[in-house]
């Protein structure tokens, strides 16, 4: 069984940073958990990531060549930066879990990049993607299904506990019924499988906010957690979806009306103890206790934050155009920040 996760409005996020003195709490509460890993249990996501042709071909149009780095060599560069951010920023969302038996955290063991459409790719060149009003589409469900045999294919890859694939198509799900399609969904996982054949991941390339959401939900899918308010699984409808967790069916959007809150960063009790249930059930199969640390693209690269290597309009430009700018709407909806 695969999970979609489906966007309710596109993702106008935050209407104001993190005040500094919850910067720093939240600082002090996350040194204290990376000092507790020394003397207990310690769990380790290692993510494999594949950047399929799409992904390629959106970095490359904006790369430009400099003294040093060719197009190629810049497009690459950049897509080794953006998703080692990606990956610590999902991380940092799992280490924020606040329970004694859950120590974990997520680290980016490798990055596979596919720079044209061919057998190998992810997304096989057999499933034709389709261009619909000016975007490339490809059916959601036919991708997923194609991961666990593109996975089990590879050879040489580091250790991997899960694969998350990126793309820039519109992945879309199509009514069984109807045969109407729904371009909504910004990701889709299996369930429960993470240290398994299944455990791999598609998501859409947006946004750092939202890619690092729908990356860090998705993941939760594959440990274990269904979606917050699901009323056929008795541990996730403890939980109300309103309550905006990770966890919830819908990519979280604000406006300044709204009250402020930390859950859109942060699982729900019911998500912790589903991961908690499905780590345990592992047994003797738990991938996860190893280090995770032989190779990890982030300390590379993190010799800057993301808010650090471009200013919010730069950011803008990035993912919606040379004419984008960060502003608010009449209603005092802040939008197009990527954080």
């Amino acid at each position: 069984m695969y999970v979609a996760w489906v966007v309710s409005e596109l993702a106008k996020e935050l209407r104001q940073l993190l005040m500094k003195s919850e910067l720093d709490a939240f600082s002090e509460k996350l040194h204290l958990r990376r000092q507790k890993r020394q003397s207990t249990k310690t769990y380790a996501l290692e993510i494999l990531v594949g950047a399929d042709p799409s992904v390629w071909k959106k970095y490359y149009a904006k790369a430009v060549e400099t003294a040093t780095l060719t197009k190629d060599q810049a497009t690459e560069l950049f897509i080794r930066k953006r998703f080692s951010h990606i990956i610590n920023g999902v991380s940092l969302r799992y280490e924020s879990i606040e329970d004694p038996e859950l120590n974990i955290y997520v680290t980016m063991t490798g990055i596979i990049i596919y720079k044209t459409i061919a057998a190998n790719n992810p997304l096989p060149n057999a499933q034709t993607v389709e261009t619909v009003e000016g975007r490339e589409v490809a059916d959601g469900a036919f991708y997923i299904e194609q991961l666990a045999g593109w996975l089990a294919g590879l050879s040489g890859t580091p250790d991997n506990d899960h694969a998350m694939v990126f793309t820039e198509y519109d992945i879309y799900s199509t009514d069984k019924d109807s045969g109407e399609r729904s371009y909504g969904l910004v990701g889709m996982a299996w369930l429960n499988g993470v240290c398994n054949r299944d455990r791999v991941s598609i998501q859409e390339d947006d946004d750092y906010y939202t890619t690092t959401s729908v990356a860090a939900h998705e993941l939760g899918h594959n440990l274990g957690s269904d979606h917050d308010g699901e009323r056929s699984v008795s541990v996730a409808s403890a939980c109300s979806a309103d309550s905006k967790f990770i966890m919830a069916p819908f990519v979280s959007s604000f406006n300044s009306s709204d009250e402020y809150t930390v859950n859109p960063w942060r699982f729900s009790t019911c998500s912790v103890k589903q991961f908690k249930n499905y780590i345990k059930s592992l047994g003797t199969n738990n991938c996860l206790l190893d280090s995770g640390d032989a190779t990890n693209e982030y300390k590379i690269h993190s010799t800057k934050q993301p808010g650090e290597l471009h200013s919010p309009t730069e950011q803008c430009q990035l993912e919606y155009g040379i004419n984008s700018k960060l502003g608010c709407d009449q209603r005092g909806y802040l939008f197009q920040i990527i954080l």
